[in-house]
């Protein structure tokens, strides 16, 4: 066809069109157009002038060699591009010299100078890609694996075929984090363990049931035996029970399977099970019901159940059935345990308690008025049994609530009504919180020093104190730490009478367990000096010094002296010392052969003079309390080498023995290394009674 027009402009340009259609054109103005065409069309309109636009060109044709700048995506090149332009529509995205660019529609895509800005994401990286970026990286650190594309394009393979498959989809997530990990600048994947947390992640996911998804399969098929519906299996809905077999979402071997199952939970837990089916029927056609759990069954005495305190649960009892529970115990405690029916007017339980075989307690009726059971039982450390059962074990009893706790057993009494001792001694203590307050009390019967520590067979084992009571109740001295250690230690000088120990936590809120209290006594006076001066008279005077090293005063009457002479065995004579006489702290007390030549020999007098103080050189003395017990010892008594004077190692002959100033505690077996022995002598300095 052809067409002819008038309009306003002017215009230059060569075209050829091909189309159908049939067209006019009206116009007032001045004008020339050339135009040859074949075509055909339907249109009304005004027109400029658009001679030389290609009818190509799909943007404004005033864009078209305008010198307005380079138009890229227009259909057609324009001339002001140069040799750059691109005129395929949506292209010149990223083109040096394009200033405008045009999507297929025409609509002008934003733009900067001199380059078209991407519009859309570039697609991302396919897993071959991703692979191949991954060796790349792990090749750089010096080992080379030719077989790595493919090992990482399998780990890197997942599945999103199977829309709403739960398993796969944390699968793919899991290879994304897997694969992002990898191909992160700031991950040294040249180190051993790198990106391990991603990849162990996603191989836990496989080996619970995602592995198909690396083939674009569902996750888990149902296996043979599934009663269930397939699509809730493994699917990550929730714990399906009585289906058949064990349902993946409820975790390694927990849940139930047979249909109509309880799940056995121990107390606290709760269960798994989210649906549970009753029969077959119910759980082919998915019908779910609510789950029940029962606990694990209990065995009697001789295979009770192992379980933690504190317990609470509850048994059913059948006629004859014993429930039995099973406890460590780590030191001495008062266990409570009580069995309560739904019905304690007409169900009669009762508990008992077992350590080692052997029945230590347990109750029968709480109350006149109950017939369900309520015990506390002291028990050692060890495994304690606890049983339940019904009363005479002819009856059944459902829905038993059972209650077992556990308390530190108060072992000890306070001050006030101390636990009886005898001195040395060592007892175990469990202090309870709350300032409890363990004591135990013992008799002394001279003057002496009582030593008491704290402390356990693995160390010290918390902030203890101790503290030291007369019998009066009045304290006579206390500590809390010692020897740069949180245990404690107390030293304290005491006359004869009954002394308190007492241990108990620094903190009030402190519980401190299994607290060896150690309380022993060492006697005050000691023989300091046993002498056979032969001046002014052969033996006359000679003497034996006690000394009081403490710092408290003694009862000089109840103490005595016993002569054991020419090695014998048995005392041949025993010297009591003056009843009502002091032997002053730090002091001496002095026992003359003859008070006259003692008095002249040394120019003071003794304080108090008996002839059995008789000593020539082999015989021992032995100081004693009122009881006759030994205290100190000087000399071996019954030595054979005593019998003939002067052979002993210890003899004195006319001579002095004198206990080394470094010695400040008595002992009953006599040690040579103690004493200085002089003899003979003549020398008056060499004796030094009263000092």
């Amino acid at each position: 066809g052809e067409g002819e027009g008038e309009g306003e402009g002017e215009g230059e340009g060569e075209g050829e069109g091909e189309g159908e259609g049939e067209g006019e054109g009206e116009g007032e103005g001045e004008g020339e157009g050339e135009g040859e065409g074949e075509g055909e069309g339907e249109g009304e309109g005004e027109g400029e002038g658009d001679a030389g636009v290609p009818a190509a060109w799909q943007c404004d044709p005033g864009f078209f060699g305008t010198a307005d700048g380079c138009d890229c995506g227009c259909g057609a090149p324009d001339p002001d591009c140069g040799a750059t332009g691109v005129g395929t529509a949506g292209e010149g995205v990223g083109v040096d010299g394009c200033d405008f660019c045009y999507d297929a529609a025409g609509v002008e895509l934003p733009g900067d100078a001199g380059r078209c800005i991407p519009t859309t994401t570039p697609p991302p990286p396919t897993d071959a890609e991703l692979a191949a970026a991954v060796c790349a990286r792990l090749d750089a650190c010096g080992t080379p694996d030719p077989t790595c594309t493919a090992t990482v394009a399998d780990q890197l393979r997942g599945s999103d075929a199977q829309p709403g498959d739960a398993l796969c989809a944390q699968l793919n997530t899991a290879v994304d984090a897997y694969s992002g990990c990898l191909n992160d600048a700031a991950v040294d994947v040249c180190v051993a363990g790198a990106c391990a947390t991603q990849l162990d992640a996603a191989n836990a996911l496989i080996d619970n049931g995602a592995g198909p998804c690396l083939d674009g399969q569902p996750s888990i098929v149902a296996p043979q035996g599934w009663l269930c519906p397939a699509a809730f299996f493994g699917s990550g809905d929730g714990c399906d029970c009585g289906c058949g077999v064990l349902d993946p979402d409820c975790g390694v071997a927990a849940g139930c399977a047979t249909p109509g199952c309880t799940e056995t939970v121990t107390p606290p837990d709760t269960g798994v099970c989210a649906f549970c089916y009753v029969d077959a029927t119910a759980a082919a056609a998915g019908n779910n019901t609510a789950c029940t759990t029962a606990p694990p069954d209990v065995g009697d005495e001789n295979n009770p159940l192992s379980s933690t305190l504190p317990l609470s649960t509850t048994t059913d009892l059948s006629v004859g059935d014993r429930d039995c529970y099973a406890f460590s115990i780590a030191a001495p405690s008062a266990l409570t345990v009580t069995a309560d029916s739904k019905d304690c007017a007409v169900d009669d339980t009762q508990v008992r308690v077992f350590q080692g075989g052997v029945e230590v307690g347990g109750n029968d009726d709480a109350s006149p008025t109950s017939l369900c059971s309520q015990a506390t039982v002291n028990v050692t450390a060890g495994t304690a049994i606890v049983c339940v059962e019904e009363f005479g074990q002819n009856a059944a009893i459902e829905g038993v609530a059972v209650n077992v706790t556990a308390a530190p057993l108060d072992d000890f009494g306070d001050r006030t009504a101390p636990t009886a001792a005898s001195l040395p001694s060592t007892t175990t203590m469990n202090i309870a919180a709350g300032g409890d307050e363990d004591c135990v009390s013992f008799n002394v019967a001279v003057v002496g020093t009582i030593a008491a520590t704290t402390g356990g067979t693995a160390g010290c084992p918390g902030d203890t104190e101790l503290e030291l009571f007369d019998g009066a109740g009045n304290s006579l001295g206390q500590n809390d730490d010692a020897n740069s250690d949180v245990c404690s230690e107390l030293i304290v000088d005491v006359d004869a009478g009954t002394y308190t120990v007492c241990s108990r936590a620094h903190f009030d809120t402190d519980a401190i367990d299994a607290v060896d209290v150690t309380a022993t006594f060492l006697p005050g006076l000691l023989i300091t000096e046993v002498a056979d001066p032969q001046q002014p008279s052969s033996g006359a005077a000679r003497f034996v010094e006690v000394t009081n090293v403490t710092s408290v005063d003694a009862d000089a009457g109840k103490y005595a002296l016993k002569l054991f002479s020419n090695g014998r065995n048995t005392a041949g004579a025993t010297v009591v010392f003056k009843a009502g006489a002091t032997i002053p702290a730090g002091g001496t007390w002095v026992i003359a052969n003859n008070a006259t030549e003692f008095a002249v020999k040394f120019g003071f007098d003794a304080d108090q003079a008996s002839g059995s103080i008789s000593g020539n050189g082999n015989d021992a003395y032995q100081l004693v309390d009122a009881s006759g017990a030994a205290i100190d010892v000087f000399g071996v008594v019954g030595d054979a080498q005593a019998a003939t004077n002067g052979t002993a190692a210890w003899d004195y002959s006319d001579g002095v023995a004198s206990r080394n100033d470094d010695v400040f505690f008595p002992e009953t077996t006599f040690d040579l290394t103690q004493w200085t022995i002089v003899k003979p002598t003549s020398d008056p300095n060499d004796f030094t009674p009263g000092f």
